[in-house]
C-alpha cells in the first residue's frame, strides 16, 4: 500500500512538474505575444504620428504660401490700380523704356509726383532702372499686358457714369 501511495505521489509530483512547465511555456508565450503586440502598436502609433506631422507641415507650408500669394496679389492690385498716375505710368512704360523727363512730358507731371510712383513700382519688382532709364521688368510686362484691358474697361465705366 505504501508503494502504491508512493507511486501515486511520485506520479502526482511528476504531473505537477509537467503542468508547471506547461504553465511556464504558456506564460512565456503570452508575455512574448503581448510584447510583440505592444511593439507593433507603438510602431504603428509612431508611423501615424510622423505621417500626420508631415502632412500638417506640408499643409502649413501650403497655407502660408497661399496666404503670401493672396497678400501679394492684393498688394499688387492696390499698387497697380489705386493711383491713376501709377497706372498711366505703367501703360506708358509698356510702349518703351523712358527717362524721368520723358515720363514727365508724356504724363504732363513733374518729378516730385512721378518719383514716388517709380520707387513703389521698383520696390515691387514691376519696374527696373538702368542708369536714368526706367522700363517694365518681365513681371511688369506680364502684369501690364493683363491689366490693360481691365483699366480700359474701368475707365469706360467711369466715363459712362459721369
Amino acid at each position: 500500500m505504501v508503494n502504491i501511495l508512493k507511486d501515486r505521489i511520485f506520479l502526482s509530483i511528476k504531473n505537477l512538474k509537467s503542468f508547471c512547465q506547461e504553465i511556464t511555456i504558456i506564460t512565456v508565450t503570452v508575455t512574448v505575444t503581448i510584447t510583440i503586440t505592444v511593439i507593433i502598436t507603438v510602431t504603428i502609433t509612431v508611423i501615424i504620428t510622423v505621417t500626420i506631422t508631415v502632412i500638417i507641415l506640408r499643409m502649413k507650408k501650403y497655407i502660408l504660401t497661399v496666404f503670401a500669394v493672396e497678400i501679394m496679389r492684393s498688394n499688387l492690385i492696390t499698387i497697380l490700380l489705386s493711383s491713376e498716375k501709377r497706372t498711366d505710368l505703367l501703360l506708358l512704360l509698356k510702349e518703351k523704356p523712358r527717362t524721368v523727363e520723358e515720363i514727365n512730358n508724356e504724363l504732363d507731371t513733374n518729378s516730385v509726383a512721378i518719383l514716388p510712383q517709380l520707387k513703389k513700382l521698383k520696390e515691387n519688382g514691376i519696374v527696373i532702372q538702368e542708369k536714368k532709364i526706367y522700363e517694365l521688368s518681365l513681371l511688369g510686362k506680364i502684369i501690364v499686358r493683363k491689366m490693360e484691358s481691365l483699366v480700359k474697361a474701368l475707365r469706360q465705366l467711369e466715363n459712362d457714369y459721369k
